[in-house]
């Protein structure tokens, strides 16, 4: 690798790390959903500064080209961002549905308690009752 790229490389990952991290500061961005992030930043930053290990980690897995080994990693980060994106979306979908239902049957009840109090007894979202205006206790 030349040492342009790599200088561009580590450059736009430090960037990376640096709008990570002030995304968490700003409770922009959950700790849990820039981990993945920021080792993927990590380890391009590792590579790009030591390509030694790059090279270690090319010949360990059989690839002949070492950029490639790099590429292959971001690749399986990037799987494994959407994996847990899909996850977590997977769950707020159901959370969202429960919810609704939760939401349909206490307006259920709230309907059937106005109907058994009748319409005389039922309170005005406007106005609040006046103390003591209420049903008196038995």
């Amino acid at each position: 690798m030349t040492n342009r790229l790599v200088i561009v490389g580590v450059v736009i990952a430090a960037a990376l790390v640096i709008t990570l991290v002030s995304l968490i500061r700003a409770r922009r961005l959950n700790e849990r959903y820039a981990l993945l992030w920021l080792i993927a930043a990590a380890l391009v930053i590792i590579f790009g500064l030591w390509p030694a290990a790059l090279d270690a980690l090319a010949s360990a897995f059989g690839i002949a080209y070492p950029p490639s080994a790099l590429f292959l990693l971001v690749g399986i980060t990037l799987g494994l961002v959407l994996l847990d994106t899909a996850i977590v979306i997977s769950k707020l979908v159901a959370r969202a549905a429960a919810l609704a239902q939760h939401m349909a049957m206490t307006e259920e009840r709230v309907r059937a308690l106005e109907e058994r109090l009748g319409p005389d007894q039922t309170y005005s979202s406007a106005a609040p009752p006046e103390p003591g205006s209420g049903p008196s206790p038995s």
